[in-house]
């Protein structure tokens, strides 16, 4: 009798501990992507993609998402739940290495921003205000812009001088416009087409 005791006795203590154990983080804070953000930034979608021209001599230029994936990270030690959307692009020009996009709640609402940094912006819900990233020189909003035939709306102008770009983000679309400044000179692409799924 004893010998079935002392088998018995290490698996009645794990079934013991393990009815004992709390969960660290029964009911994290929820910190989910800002519903006005999404109409900007959940085009960031595998399989979409955009096509540019350069304004001086008709290069042409792509942008395309490879992998894009939406999470919810969980961080037990700060118990919150974070809504996130990772999505890897591709192209020629704009950044031939590749370069990658993240998209997640935050504390005061959403973080948006491009790996390079030409890009970035934060949504604050209480106040419901964009604003930019420090490493951004200037973020402007703008009602429209017009390119050739098209007038797009609600438009983001972000100016990095440190990365000598400046980008267009339009609500709904994306990345219409982007200026890059070379040694050769300033390089104009204007979207042509996309296709969002």
């Amino acid at each position: 009798m004893f010998r079935r005791f002392k088998i018995l006795l290490p698996i009645l203590t794990l079934f013991i501990l393990a009815a004992c154990r709390k969960e660290k983080c029964p009911d994290p804070a929820q910190f989910l992507i800002a519903d006005e953000t999404r109409p900007y930034f959940d085009i960031l979608k595998q399989g979409n993609w955009w096509s540019y021209r350069r304004s001086s001599d008709n290069q042409s230029d792509s942008l395309y998402i490879t992998s894009s994936q939406l999470t919810f990270d969980l961080n037990e030690y700060e118990c919150r739940k974070t809504e996130e959307r990772h999505a890897t692009l591709k192209s020629t020009y704009y950044d031939s290495a590749g370069f990658y996009i993240h998209y997640s709640g935050d504390v005061f609402g959403t973080e948006f921003q491009i790996s390079n940094h030409s890009f970035g912006v934060t949504f604050d819900t209480k106040t419901e205000i964009f604003s930019k990233f420090s490493t951004i020189d200037s973020l402007t909003r703008l009602s429209t812009l017009v390119i050739g035939s098209t007038t797009y709306h609600d438009v983001f102008e972000c100016i990095s001088n440190v990365h000598h770009k400046k980008v267009y983000w339009a609500r709904g679309v994306g990345i219409i416009r982007w200026i890059k400044t070379t040694t050769t000179g300033i390089d104009t692409f204007n979207l042509k087409n996309y296709s969002l799924i």
